[in-house]
């Protein structure tokens, strides 16, 4: 099970203010250059307030508030290790838009460089965005899980297996597709990955046509 940490608690042992957690862990937008309109985003982006959505992994919003897991924490803490700037900058000015120059005084080019390819190695713009009621296990569980069923699938050998031939039936008798439903196969096996409001998501040990298919309203 996945532990989360409170917002004031992950503030505390920061040692940073609230609106500079809630800053550096969704949007930074800051311009390169003094006067230009070509604005970057050094944030983090591990939730989306406006949006309702969160980061499978990283963040979950409870009625208290917004909480991290470890794997959150470990990325905030690096991040404020390495761009220690960031922190000052945001305590002094908090919503205000700064450039580059403004927060890495010398070496700008460089020092953002060095950011942006942080961020970039870090993946986290592509971190996997979801609705706050969503419950899924992450993408790399996820991947887990899929290995587990692959290898279960390849191990299978048919036996009593009873060819027939049908002859002069309409292809479209055969292969009636729909994109909004599908037949599991008999004795294929699966696990439940993710639920929200209108999905469940599993993973299935076998491949079959009309995979994705909705869930019909209760």
């Amino acid at each position: 099970m996945r532990l989360y940490l409170p917002s004031n608690v992950l503030c505390r042992r920061l040692g940073i203010g609230a609106l500079t957690l809630s800053k550096i862990t969704s949007s930074v937008l800051i311009l390169e250059k003094p006067g230009s309109d070509n604005k970057t985003n050094i944030g983090l982006s591990m939730k989306f307030e406006a949006k309702g959505q969160k980061v499978l992994g990283l963040t979950q919003k409870t009625e208290s508030g917004w909480e991290y897991s470890a794997d959150a924490v470990k990325l905030i803490e690096e991040y404020l290790k390495r761009f220690p700037e960031i922190l000052d900058s945001l305590e002094m000015r908090g919503n205000d838009i700064m450039s580059a120059h403004e927060i890495f005084p010398e070496q700008t080019e460089a020092r953002l460089a060095e950011l942006k390819g942080w961020i970039k190695t870090k993946g986290v713009r592509d971190f996997e965005r979801v609705g706050l009621e969503t419950d899924s296990l992450d993408a790399a569980t996820i991947s887990g899980f899929e290995t587990i069923t692959a290898s279960f699938s390849s191990q299978r050998t048919p036996h009593n297996v009873k060819q027939a031939v049908i002859r002069n039936v309409p292809r479209r008798a055969i292969l009636n597709l729909r994109i909004d439903r599908g037949t599991v196969p008999i004795s294929a096996k699966g696990v439940v990955v993710g639920i929200n409001d209108k999905l469940i998501d599993v993973v299935f040990d076998t491949a079959f046509i009309g995979g994705t298919t909705p869930v019909e309203p209760m």
